[in-house]
């Protein structure tokens, strides 16, 4: 005969269990598939916050935050960060590498999202926005398509563009790629949904990263307005140095 204490365990177990595999019950995964991250990138010169980012799936009638951005887009948007990878980089434009971008993450559900919504601080700018992107069913397929790597022992190591990548760009235009299998994959852009002229919570935060920003710019030498959209709008892209099966014959070390 189960007692109250022994029904009590069993009930918590059952719930817990239900509770952290509520969102994936219904759906099959693909081998290796797991959880979706939002990494966010932003200009050098035009550096931004998030406030807050999540995704929405109205078919299975959830909205998932994303946490953990907290101030990392400052120190990941430094000029010379993105320089260790991309020597030719301006501090206008978008740094495509994983070395400068911020990722979010959420362990509630490996089901991708059918929209994300961003909420951020454009700090140069003094400017707030809000943006959304639709994630097509022909994105999200995408997303959950194996690009498998055969390893040197032998193995096969499973790999997806699960990540939403995210570019802010001053103005309100939002840039979005999906990441992963170490490559960016264009998806698409938008212009902001909302745009405030001043910031609507954490004013004082904000504000006080406003001045770092111009004294970013101010200390090399950077006019931040009128802003040379022609220059922000540039992606600057990785370009991996090849490995040399031949040092002789190809010259590098």
């Amino acid at each position: 005969m189960i007692n109250v204490f022994q029904w009590f365990f069993l009930s918590l177990s059952f719930f817990t269990l239900a509770g952290c595999n509520y969102f994936d019950k219904e759906e099959p995964f693909p081998e290796g598939f797991r959880y979706w991250e939002v990494h966010v990138i932003s200009p050098s010169y035009y550096p931004v916050m998030i406030d807050e980012a999540y995704g929405v799936n109205e078919k299975e009638d959830w909205t998932l935050y994303v946490t953990g951005f907290g101030g990392h887009t400052w120190a990941k948007s430094e000029l010379n960060n993105a320089r260790k990878k991309i020597p030719d980089y301006d501090g206008f434009g978008l740094p495509l590498h994983v070395i400068s971008t911020t990722s979010g993450s959420q362990s509630g559900t490996r089901t991708l999202p059918e929209s994300i919504y961003i909420y951020w601080a454009s700090l140069a700018e003094g400017k707030f926005y809000v943006n959304k992107f639709d994630l097509t069913l022909d994105m999200r397929e995408a997303m959950m398509t194996d690009d498998p790597e055969t390893l040197s022992n032998g193995n096969i190591s499973h790999c997806y563009q699960k990540d939403i990548a995210v570019g802010l760009l001053p103005g309100g235009k939002m840039k979005v790629w999906r990441l992963g299998c170490n490559k960016f994959t264009f998806m698409g852009e938008v212009s902001a949904a909302k745009e405030f002229e001043s910031y609507p919570s954490n004013i004082d935060y904000y504000e006080a990263m406003q001045k770092k920003a111009e004294k970013r710019a101010a200390d090399n030498d950077v006019e931040l307005f009128p802003i040379p959209y022609e220059k922000v709008d540039q992606v600057f892209e990785y370009v991996p140095i090849p490995r040399c099966s031949n040092k002789a014959l190809w010259g590098c070390s």
